[in-house]
């Protein structure tokens, strides 16, 4: 089965093809290489059915009429006015899609309709368009109406005012000699009839005025009536052929990854023998006894011992290295000197692991001077003797943080020089995986590598390896399989 985690990192490394370095994209091109026909056979399925898809679809055509407003008009309100009547009367009339787009800067309003028949989505539109020109005039001329009405009211209650006036006048007018009071009462009259006068004479231009612009308010909307359409706008037959490109490849790599993925678990010892293109040269079972120590350990050793006398004759160094993390190294690397040792073999265990050293825990030499200090202060070279005969150990010594400045190739090359120096029949250095520079310099100048893997490790991790050390035209003696069980 495929794991979730595994599923969420194949579809991560397809969304990051953009960000891919060398590796990367020799990854795809391996990935599309080894299941071509799958994802041609998925990318064209895939597209067949898009094609098929789209030219089977319903075609919908589309047309728009244009409503150019006057300067005094509000468009979203003339807008509100229009999908009003779509809801609750020509949206009902008619199998069609409306929207009503107001552009308030240029004063315009856009009746847009889609149909299945272009007749349908042309008479809807005009159809609508008409229905506000109609509303909009008839409302115009009612508001033109009303403002008429109110202006002629006006005007009549003007002229009765002034007839009472003019009456008051009148009677001040037949009484000869006025006293001061009725003097100032007659010139307030005057005064009130002569302003009465002149609002009452401007009433009937103001009357005209407003007439006149009602009139032209009615006149001021114009009209682009929609045509008919003459290609149907859904569906958007090169949009979907080229969303369709990009959805089916991109599937079509998912499933190929997907095959691999589920390939990708190494069962039996053939597995890892097929995918490296060399030998198993032990099987190392679980051990819940100890981190580093287990009877289980001692036959496997044991052969991977053998074969190794038999194919190095002596002072040879053998770098111990993995794919991935927590493989077992450490474990392969001390259980093959102590047996080597046992056989009157003299031997070197060298601690490679100058980040996270593990030697000085297991010899309870924390502290002691070691590789590190060699290439630091150009030091002899510190050998520490253990409570086995013939076994010997070089420490990581003083930890640095740039201790991985110091591990280059030149510098490995005379480590390795000063080591050989010191006549041992086998020189095993205890490394990290494959992944960190340092590991690659070790496995370059090594006179053979010993790869542990456990049962966790992947088929792409194994293939990853393998071309590391083919770029290093490292000499890979084998494979141990450390924590299997099968």
């Amino acid at each position: 089965m495929l794991k979730v985690g595994n599923f969420i990192n194949l579809n991560l490394s397809l969304v990051a093809i953009m960000n891919a370095d060398d590796s990367d994209y020799n990854n795809i091109f391996n990935l599309i290489k080894k299941h071509l026909l799958l994802i041609l056979f998925v990318f064209m399925l895939l597209m067949s059915l898009d094609i098929v898809v789209t030219l089977t679809l319903p075609k919908t055509y589309s047309t728009s009429a244009t409503l150019i407003l006057g300067e005094r008009d509000n468009a979203d309100r003339e807008a509100a006015i229009i999908n009003s009547y779509i809801e609750s009367s020509i949206g009902l009339k008619y199998n069609a899609v409306f929207d009503v787009y107001s552009n308030k800067n240029a004063k315009t309003l856009v009746i847009t309709t889609e149909s299945k028949s272009p007749a349908i989505a042309k008479s809807a539109a005009n159809e609508l368009m008409d229905y506000y020109l109609q509303y909009a005039n008839k409302t115009r001329l009612k508001v033109a109406n009303d403002t008429m009405k109110d202006l002629q009211a006006e005007i009549n209650n003007r002229k009765n005012e002034l007839v009472v006036l003019y009456g008051k006048s009148r009677a001040y007018q037949g009484k000869g000699n006025l006293t001061k009071e009725e003097e100032k009462t007659y010139a307030a009259i005057q005064n009130d009839i002569s302003s009465k006068e002149k609002i009452l004479s401007a009433l009937p231009y103001k009357q005209a005025e407003a007439l006149k612009l009602a009139y032209e308010n009615i006149r001021s909307i114009s009209y682009m009536p929609a045509q008919m359409p003459q290609s149907f706008s859904k569906p958007n037959i090169l949009f979907n052929l080229i969303f369709g490109i990009f959805v089916s490849l991109f599937i079509a790599l998912l499933a190929a990854e997907i095959k691999e993925s589920i390939k990708d678990n190494l069962t039996s010892k053939s597995h890892f023998e097929n995918t490296l293109g060399t030998r198993v040269l032990a099987q190392i079972p679980t051990s819940k006894l100890s981190e580093y120590f287990s009877d289980n350990f001692t036959e496997p050793i044991k052969s991977l011992n053998t074969y190794l006398r038999k194919i190095f004759l002596g002072n040879k160094i053998i770098y111990v290295t993995a794919p991935m993390p927590s493989s077992g190294t450490t474990t392969v690397a001390l259980n093959m000197a102590i047996e080597m040792a046992k056989h009157g073999k003299k031997v070197l265990l060298v601690d490679g692991n100058l980040g996270k050293p593990a030697l000085n825990k297991v010899f309870s030499k924390d502290g002691a001077l070691g590789y590190i200090d060699f290439l630091t202060n150009h030091s002899q070279i510190s050998i520490t003797g253990t409570t086995q005969d013939n076994l010997f150990v070089m420490l990581s010594g003083t930890h640095v943080k740039s201790y991985r400045e110091l591990l280059t190739d030149l510098k490995i090359k005379e480590t390795f020089k000063e080591l050989k120096k010191k006549n041992f029949d086998y020189i095993l250095i205890d490394g990290i995986n494959l992944s960190h520079s340092e590991a690659r310099n070790f496995a370059s100048n090594a006179d053979g590598v010993l790869l542990v893997t456990d049962s966790q490790v992947k088929k792409k991790e194994l293939f990853e390896a393998k071309t590391i050390l083919s770029k290093l035209k490292a000499n890979l003696i084998g494979i141990v399989l450390n924590k299997y069980d099968n």
